[in-house]
């Protein structure tokens, strides 16, 4: 739009000021867009695994919130199958937003406990 802008003389200084306007539109789209796909699925959760990522979104959660968060890992760490995991934090993302947005909670504790043949998650608010 720059090129196109300056490339055209005969724009308007409204029209040249609604060209602007709009490329930050879409550039504040694009950028909602990309923060909307790394919440659905974080690249690391393939990289680094399902604990690293909870903690990744437990620090996101005390950033928008302030609402202080734990995560407590119980047992050996162990990694799923992509979709398992996915669905995993996927889980854990809603509980923790519905204590953000419903619970008015100051603390919340998450722990993952890695038992032989299950795994649990428990998502606490105080």
């Amino acid at each position: 739009m720059d090129n196109f802008t300056r490339d055209n003389a005969d724009l308007t200084a409204n029209a040249a000021s609604f060209l602007k306007e709009l490329r930050q539109q879409l550039n504040n789209t694009l950028e909602g867009i990309r923060r909307f796909t790394q919440e659905l699925r974080p690249p690391m959760l393939d990289d680094l695994g399902l604990a690293a990522t909870l903690r990744w979104e437990i620090s996101e959660l005390e950033r928008r919130s302030g609402t202080k968060a734990d995560l407590r890992v119980v047992g050996s760490e162990r990694r799923f199958s992509a979709g398992v995991e996915l669905l995993t934090f996927r889980i854990v993302q809603e509980a923790l937003r519905n204590v953000e947005k419903h619970a008015q909670a100051s603390k919340v504790e998450i722990e993952i406990e890695f038992g032989e043949g299950k795994t649990s998650i428990s998502v606490i608010d105080k």
